[in-house]
């Protein structure tokens, strides 16, 4: 090799380093993406549960809370028009109507609970929504690197076809011209691959071996 070829030689290896750990980058972008999905789908499952739920218990109590104000208007109108010589009766009622003023305190605190708890849930479910979106770039954007990756599985492919023509033709020298030849399609490959992704490592790396093979035949 001369200077210029162990230059280079050095580079591509470097190279090769770095194409070899975005690619474990992007296993692990892979992995975590896959956890956070089944994450979130586990998690909506739950608010959609707990949503029904709440919304039962919420018509349950909505339900008992309008029985509980007719019992309480009855009784008072009963208390009202009781004679005073039946002021035991008239004090029983008044003991059921604190007891049922008192359940119903205690039912509109449970609505209220229940409301927030709704409101929650619906607050929880737009932030699921935005997370989807979210998920959806970035699988449109990991798709538009696996087309970059198989554009330069292209290209490496045209360029061995290339060296074997040249070889053939007798323009290229199998030895010596073949770095030379892969030293000019290697710098115009590095100056087209700034926005590849990191799975072409393996089919990048057998591609260009073949072809150094090759070219040393």
């Amino acid at each position: 090799f001369g200077v210029i070829n162990l230059l280079i030689l050095l580079e591509f290896i470097s190279f090769l380093f770095d194409v070899s750990r975005l690619q474990s980058q992007l296993r692990k972008c892979y992995s975590r993406m896959e956890l956070r999905q089944v994450q979130y789908d586990e998690e909506v499952n739950a608010f959609r549960r707990e949503s029904e739920e709440a919304k039962l218990q919420l018509t349950k109590v909505k339900s008992r809370l309008s029985e509980l104000e007719k019992e309480c208007i009855a009784y008072r109108e009963k208390a009202m028009a009781v004679d005073a010589n039946r002021n035991s009766a008239v004090a029983s009622s008044l003991e059921k109507i604190s007891a049922q003023e008192r359940e119903i305190a205690t039912l509109r605190n449970d609505l209220e609970r229940h409301m927030q708890l709704v409101k929650n849930l619906e607050r929880m479910k737009k932030e699921y929504e935005f997370l989807e979106l979210q998920n959806e770039a970035l699988n449109a954007k990991l798709d538009s690197k696996e087309a970059t990756i198989r554009d330069l599985e292209d290209n490496i492919h045209t360029m061995k076809m290339d060296t074997s023509r040249k070889i053939e033709s007798g323009s290229v020298t199998p030895k010596a011209d073949a770095f030379s030849f892969f030293d000019a399609e290697h710098m115009k490959f590095l100056s087209n691959s700034k926005e590849t992704n990191a799975r072409e490592t393996v089919s990048f790396y057998y591609l260009i071996t073949d072809l150094m093979e090759d070219c040393m035949i």
